[in-house]
């Protein structure tokens, strides 16, 4: 039996649902990572994981909720793409918060992300505006007058 490569994997969904690119879910997985090890986010709560319970263990888990997901996701865009991050998300098909939910359920279905009893798709839809979120004021030079 041969085991699917990660890449191999972020194809077959994207193939599945041709909405997102291959990219986003490469990226998403990317930016739980750097949550966990660079800004040390995730509460850890012992035997939450679905798993965990069916297997009689009683383990910590990372875990951030919808919302720090999102805020995750454009923050990790915003320092990889800087003023394109929008934009680039958008390539990617992730235009809203409930997009970047769609994609963390299609990797947690896929086995690649667990969740807890208490953490559904509708926790990312509305979390903020991308138009306002990826707003950039870019300062006016002196002399220049608008």
């Amino acid at each position: 039996m041969s085991t699917m490569s990660t890449t191999q994997l972020y194809r077959r969904l994207a193939d599945q649902d041709p909405r997102y690119s291959v990219a986003i879910y490469g990226f998403v997985t990317e930016a739980l990572r750097f949550a966990r090890t660079e800004l040390k986010m995730g509460a850890t709560e012992p035997g939450d994981d679905e798993d965990a319970g069916r297997k009689g263990e009683s383990r910590s888990e990372f875990h951030l909720s919808g919302a720090q997901v999102c805020d995750v996701v454009r923050t990790y865009a915003q320092l990889q793409y800087g003023m394109l991050a929008r934009a680039v998300l958008e390539s990617w098909g992730v235009r809203t918060t409930g997009d970047i939910g769609e994609v963390v359920f299609k990797l947690i279905r896929a086995g690649q992300l667990k969740k807890s009893k208490r953490d559904k798709r509708e926790d990312f839809d509305d979390v903020f505006e991308f138009a306002e979120a990826f707003r950039y004021e870019l300062p006016i030079p002196k002399g220049v007058a608008p």
